[in-house]
């Protein structure tokens, strides 16, 4: 591409800013580790129409939406594997509760509670568009 290199070269730096995200802190003083800082950065890019921006943008954001097809996959796994659980935690739940009507009507002691379901997975994300910080915390 015919561009000048600043503007990839902007583009990259963002990119890795993005995926360093809230694990680099800066902790201002030496001795007091109550007042850290996390880093953020932002950017645009401004030039005329035609500046192959876009183009440039999409080639250093290439290797995350890699990463993020791979991390895509796993989650796909990660809840198919979450939804069957959370079924066989219900089966069990509603085992007991017959369990401990039965024993609640003998007067005997009931049986123990089962686990509940187990945390949903989230998917790790790398790039977003518009979030709102809920959203993303």
């Amino acid at each position: 591409m015919q561009i000048p290199p600043d503007i990839p070269a902007a583009f990259t730096v963002l990119c890795l800013a993005g995926c360093v995200n809230r694990r680099a802190n800066i902790q201002p003083k030496a001795r007091d580790t109550s007042w850290i800082v996390v880093p953020n950065l932002w950017g645009a890019a401004i030039a005329p129409p035609g500046y192959l921006k876009s183009p440039a943008m999409q080639v250093c954001i290439r290797p995350l939406e890699t990463i993020e097809a791979d991390w895509r996959a796993k989650f796909e796994d990660e809840l198919e594997a979450w939804e069957f659980e959370r079924e066989k935690a219900e089966l069990k739940l509603a085992a007991w509760r017959e369990s401990f009507k039965r024993a609640e009507k003998r007067h005997a002691p009931g049986p123990e509670r089962p686990d509940g379901p187990p945390e949903e997975p989230t998917m790790r994300r790398l790039i977003v568009c518009d979030p709102t910080f809920e959203k993303l915390h």
